[in-house]
């Protein structure tokens, strides 16, 4: 990993650019984010860049959090992005979730949403692993 030497050598646009993304933030921290370059207002309501200071502060929040799962024992699994909604009409989130949910039907018709949270597909992967030692968990 190549370490950066210098702040000033991070690359990030003009605060000026964003001005109205500033203007219309209602929360303090998203006015921060803003005015310190570590996020960029993509063209869409509710989108954002992360710029590379905002990419660093990322990467070493995930760092943190891999050492100390590391440190209990826990084990780290990466859930698809999409769900099906079978899984998620099983716990009634598919209807709760409602237009708040982004979801989509692929070329053989069938339905997904772009998971929220992984509630259902870690709870799906565990109940289908079958009997497990203790030993296995936290995963």
């Amino acid at each position: 990993m190549s370490r950066l030497r210098f702040a000033s050598r991070l690359f990030s646009p003009p605060s000026d650019l964003q001005g109205s993304a500033q203007h219309n933030a209602k929360c303090k921290s998203l006015k921060l984010m803003l005015n310190n370059g570590l996020i960029h207002h993509a063209s869409g309501s509710g989108l954002f860049h992360l710029l590379p200071l905002g990419q660093r502060a990322m990467d070493k929040l995930l760092r943190i959090i891999s050492e100390e799962m590391d440190g209990i024992g826990a084990q780290k699994l990466t859930c698809a992005a999409l769900g099906p909604r079978k899984l998620w009409e099983t716990t009634q989130r598919w209807d709760k979730m409602g237009s708040e949910m982004f979801t989509l039907t692929d070329r053989n018709e069938a339905q997904f949403c772009l998971q929220p949270t992984y509630e259902e597909a870690v709870t799906e992967i565990v109940a289908n692993a079958g009997q497990q030692p203790v030993g296995r968990f936290p995963v």
